[in-house]
């Protein structure tokens, strides 16, 4: 008896796995999948235009491997234990450095950047220059002035670690170091390059989120970036008042990262 009901518990639990994701299946038109960062395959049609569509089951496989129900999950699952057990990094438009930092990648060929390989031409930087020039000409009729500041990537200030540390030569100027050279002693243009400042500070604190975010800078970084814009300007407007560390308390939270983020999915 104890068997036959073991058995019934089974099928039944085999049926459930078989049948409920199908019954989750997505039909919504125009779904978005954000885990795998694209748009749901549409259903393919068997007859259109006129003539029978050659790639139907190419297209429907495609179609059903999409939408079934949790594939989601299945695919946030898969990433996480390929990160946590494997280290790998498996996510479109990003990439891991050496020490586990990660790196937004979805732009221009960035090691050719910060090794020197890509640099603008003095008529590139020219023909920036003059719409730069514009938007502070355009300003300056509002009364209103115009900073031009540089925030370097996060891959410009931790260059040997990006990329698995894959650059071996770091070029001592990128292409925007060398854009706010030329606009410092050809323009008019207030402008300021952060990048000094970070080098200066990114051996003794993370000036960039580590795993939360690939790109943008964390607490540290927003406040010693902030402190020399701030500096910048009271150059003009000297009632403005700086910022120093001792006017905040640091304090540590716990952060999800960019893979803990999809254990929710």
């Amino acid at each position: 008896m104890k068997d036959k009901i073991s058995s019934i518990y089974l099928i039944v639990a085999f049926a459930v796995i078989i049948t409920l994701p199908m019954i989750c299946f997505e039909h919504k038109e125009d779904a978005v999948s954000y885990v795998q960062a694209k748009t749901l395959a549409a259903k393919p049609a068997v007859y259109a235009e006129g003539k029978w569509n050659a790639d139907f089951w190419e297209e429907f496989q495609q179609y059903v491997g999409d939408r079934i129900g949790f594939r989601d999950d299945a695919v946030a699952a898969v990433l996480v234990l390929k990160y946590y057990f494997f280290g790998v990094l498996d996510i479109p438009d990003f990439s891991m450095g050496s020490n586990q930092n990660i790196y937004y990648s979805n732009q221009f060929d960035q090691i050719d950047v910060y090794d020197g390989k890509s640099k603008y031409t003095m008529d590139e930087m020219s023909e920036m220059a003059q719409n730069v020039e514009g938007m502070q000409q355009a300003l300056s009729k509002l009364d209103t002035d115009l900073y031009c500041v540089y925030i370097p990537n996060k891959e410009g200030v931790y260059w040997e670690d990006f990329y698995g540390g894959k650059i071996a030569i770091h070029a001592e100027s990128s292409r925007m170091d060398d854009f706010c050279d030329f606009l410092e002693k050809n323009t008019q243009v207030k402008a300021m390059n952060l990048k000094n400042i970070f080098h200066e500070y990114k051996d003794q604190m993370m000036l960039y989120y580590k795993v939360y975010d690939g790109s943008h800078w964390n607490q540290n970084g927003a406040f010693y970036g902030t402190q020399a814009i701030l500096q910048k300007i009271r150059k003009d407007y000297p009632e403005i008042n700086g910022i120093i560390p001792n006017d905040y308390t640091k304090k540590e939270i716990d952060f999800l990262g960019c893979m803990e983020r999809y254990k929710d999915v």
